[in-house]
């Protein structure tokens, strides 16, 4: 209970400053509860007023009662039944009503300075926070628009998370204001995760015609009953289709297999918060196993400009099988799961090199050094093909620690020249070369029969590399830079000092011939 109580602030200032009366579980209690741990839960076990019992003797029993308008359980010996909140998915009263309302202002649909921006709605209170957005989901014609409730803080009868519904009929003019008709309810949960997915014209209509048209084992499981488990479920938006080459995702519509482990890829099981993202991903690296077998998602969260009075917003990126996509709608709740709208379909690439380096935020330092001057311009041409053994923000930082003056002459800016040498090292012009390919060099008999795992050498756009398997492990980007002191000071020939780790599934160990 105190872990709960200490990781939700309205839970923990309730226990602070109100006078009220807790029936705490002791964790016994909560051990065989498999529901979800939360501030409901806790809220359930409260009353808003002082109460005194009479010493419990031996295992008799408390007579069953009300909590707080919580169905109860029953005190048995010394200890209290978890028992379970109330069912808020439903509630309309004058609060939700509220949360539809925007004080003082006619939000219209057009202004593009509008469409990101949440405002508070009436709805905004000391124990009710919801906030309201207006955004168009279609970057072409005919637009579409939908409207977005962000519950971030509760009371007892209502659940925080995201509402999301289309707007019907847009920019009605009233005498004192302007309506808009949405076509559901906002702050309450729709019934289950693929209710929402086939919502007609919806943005998630390319989603779910995979599941419907190919893999209805995986709709029906969408589809089920609540359970204290639930689903995650991060859900590509029509938009991200459209980055998608058509044949790429025809050939994997048609392997009923393939399309099954990119549909699993986007299934986590159990119900993941962007909060229980951010407050993980802070301590280390985030790695949440998916459906798909053997295969996980890899998480970051960093703060960009956008909240009232200039805040620092968090942004949460998610990878999986090498697609780095960002949360764009989170914590949409549904009956039996969470719903995480995301603007990339994993496992099917889409992005350039280029697009690639400026999204995911692992490899900040290598995009940045690459912008310099004209060199990383080649990396936005979608016909040629690259090989990149991108050295990842650690690598820099362990680049920065070992040779700090050669670090700051690189990301001054003032000498492109030093970042290209080194990059060039990095990168094959001509081939794109997944892992597979290279662990079928480091395996090919071929190559050397009496050692098939002596180390292969590729020739880069400066120097060659060399490298073999060693390891299973995932990674994003290299862990070290193939670069010496002499790269920023002199040119000319120097010798192997340098190695690095590369991969997305397994490890290469890497050394370079410099020149």
């Amino acid at each position: 209970v105190a872990s709960i109580v200490e990781g939700d602030q309205l839970t923990k200032l309730q226990f602070e400053q109100v006078a009220l009366t807790a029936f705490l579980p002791t964790d016994e209690a909560l051990g065989n509860y498999t529901g979800p741990h939360n501030r409901q839960l806790i809220q359930a076990h409260m009353c808003q007023s002082w109460e005194t019992f009479g010493p419990v003797v031996g295992n008799s029993q408390a007579s069953r009662g009300k909590l707080s308008g919580q169905s109860c359980g029953k005190l048995s010996g010394q200890s209290w039944e978890t028992l379970r909140p109330v069912d808020t998915s439903s509630v309309l009263d004058v609060q939700v009503v509220h949360g539809h309302v925007v004080p003082g202002r006619a939000l219209f649909t057009r202004p593009a300075s509008l469409q990101e921006e949440e405002v508070e709605s009436l709805a905004f209170t000391d124990n009710l926070k919801v906030l309201l957005r207006v955004e168009r989901v279609t970057p072409r014609p005919p637009p579409v628009y939908y409207v977005t409730s962000n519950t971030v803080a509760s009371d007892q009868r209502h659940q925080l998370g995201t509402a999301m519904a289309q707007v019907a009929r847009a920019n009605i003019l009233v005498a004192n204001g302007v309506v808009h008709l949405i076509a559901r309810r906002l702050m309450t949960n729709a019934e289950s995760i693929m209710s929402y997915l086939k919502e007609e014209g919806g943005q998630l209509s390319e989603f779910y015609r995979l599941f419907h048209e190919h893999q209805q084992d995986l709709l029906n499981r969408l589809s089920g009953a609540p359970t204290p488990q639930g689903w995650t479920l991060f859900a590509p938006n029509n938009h991200a289709f459209n980055m998608v080459k058509a044949d790429s995702l025809e050939t994997i519509s048609l392997n009923k297999a393939k399309l099954g482990e990119l549909l699993k890829l986007h299934m986590v099981s159990g119900r993941l918060t962007t909060d229980k993202i951010e407050q993980q991903a802070t301590l280390k690296k985030l790695e949440v196993p998916t459906e798909s077998r053997d295969r996980k998602l890899y998480f970051n969260v960093y703060r960009e400009a956008g909240g009232a009075g200039g805040a620092k917003l968090p942004v949460v990126t998610v990878e999986g099988a090498g697609v780095n996509a960002t949360i764009r709608t989170p914590n949409i709740v549904t009956n039996n799961g969470i719903i995480h709208i995301i603007d990339r379909i994993m496992d099917i690439p889409s992005q350039t090199v280029y697009e690639k380096l400026m999204s995911n935020p692992e490899i900040s330092v290598t995009y940045n050094l690459s912008s310099q001057g004209t060199w990383g311009a080649q990396f936005r041409d979608r016909a040629q093909k690259f090989t990149f053994f991108v050295p990842n923000d650690d690598a820099w930082d362990d680049v920065r620690t070992k040779m700090p003056s050669a670090y700051k002459k690189l990301v001054m800016g003032e000498f492109p020249q030093h970042v290209r040498t080194i990059l060039q090292r990095h990168l094959l012009v001509g081939k794109d070369l997944p892992l597979t390919a290279l662990l079928a060099l480091t395996n090919n008999g071929t190559l050397n029969p009496a050692s098939p795992h002596t180390p292969h050498l590729l020739n880069m756009s400066r120097g060659k590399i060399m490298f073999e398997m060693r390891v299973q492990q995932n990674a994003n980007g290299g862990s070290k830079v193939l670069m010496t002191r002499q790269d920023v000071t002199v040119s000319g020939a120097t010798t192997p000092t340098s190695f690095a780790f590369f991969s997305t599934a397994a490890i290469l160990i890497t050394s370079a011939i410099l020149r």
